[in-house]
C-alpha cells in the first residue's frame, strides 16, 4: 500500500464503525500457542469476530529488549479474511 488513501480504506474496513463500512463487532484474538527463544517471542493467534465467516490464524514474532517490544513481524494478510455477507436493509 503506497498512499494514505489506501491505508485509510484498509483501516476503515477492519477497524472503522459499521455505519461507514467497518466491522459489525469486535475482533477477538485468542493465543493458541507461544514460545520464546532468546529475545524473540513467537505467537500463534486465532482471530474471530461476529462478521467473519471463519476464524483467521496468524503467526507473529516480537523482538524484545528489556521486556519491551522493539520489532514485530506478522503474517497478517487482510485479503485472506472471509467476511459474512451483510443483510440488505
Amino acid at each position: 500500500m503506497a498512499d494514505r488513501a489506501g491505508m485509510r480504506e484498509v483501516y476503515i474496513g477492519l477497524c472503522g464503525p459499521a455505519v461507514k463500512g467497518g466491522p459489525d463487532g469486535p475482533y477477538r484474538f485468542e493465543l493458541r500457542s507461544s514460545s520464546r527463544i532468546g529475545a524473540v517471542l513467537y505467537a500463534k493467534l486465532k482471530v474471530t469476530a461476529p462478521h467473519l465467516a471463519r476464524p483467521y490464524f496468524l503467526f507473529d514474532s516480537y523482538g524484545t529488549r528489556r521486556d519491551k517490544i522493539v520489532t514485530m513481524l506478522s503474517t497478517f494478510d487482510g485479503t485472506e479474511l472471509e467476511f459474512k455477507k451483510r443483510p440488505r436493509s
